[in-house]
């Protein structure tokens, strides 16, 4: 007999109940290993699952960050949505997470300039590590927010 392992549901801290209560903007500066990537997953997950085809894109300098983020998004989803991914040939992918409603997630890394993320419009814009992205990948990146007035997230450490 395999070992299930369950989700323990998680106490937020009060700064992280203001976070997933927010609307709009948002840019979260504090320190490593807080929490900030933890309630940001459960924001993205539940911005996908409550807004029906939406597009949604995580991003950070360099690929292992992107890569974790929406990692952890996708285990939220996992853990409290998994009726709601997609399955078959839109199965989710390293890079990519179908939902049933529409909405899509979506990680790359921003590389020097952003050139290689242009095309895509957006609803939602999670930024890890927003810091050390370089200053000519938001010239690449901003334009896609233009026709849906969407959010931008903004985490990093100082």
């Amino acid at each position: 007999m395999g070992n299930l392992v369950k989700a323990i549901p998680l106490a937020y801290d009060a700064w992280q109940e203001e976070v997933l209560s927010t609307k709009g903007n948002i840019v979260l500066c504090s320190g490593r290993q807080v929490g900030k990537s933890t309630v940001i997953a459960k924001d993205a997950g539940e911005y996908a699952v409550n807004n029906p085809n939406t597009q949604i894109l995580v991003i950070a300098a360099v690929e292992r960050q992107a890569y974790e983020l929406f990692h952890k998004a996708f285990r939220y989803l996992q853990d409290n949505y998994k009726s709601y991914i997609k399955k078959g040939k839109d199965r989710p992918t390293m890079s990519r997470v179908k939902l049933n409603n529409g909405s899509i997630i979506r990680c790359l890394p921003t590389g020097l300039d952003g050139h290689g993320i242009r095309g895509y419009t957006i609803d939602r814009l999670y930024a890890d590590e927003a810091a050390f992205i370089p200053e000519a990948v938001w010239e690449a990146i901003t334009p896609m927010l233009l026709t849906t007035g969407g959010d931008i997230i903004l985490l990093s450490t100082p």
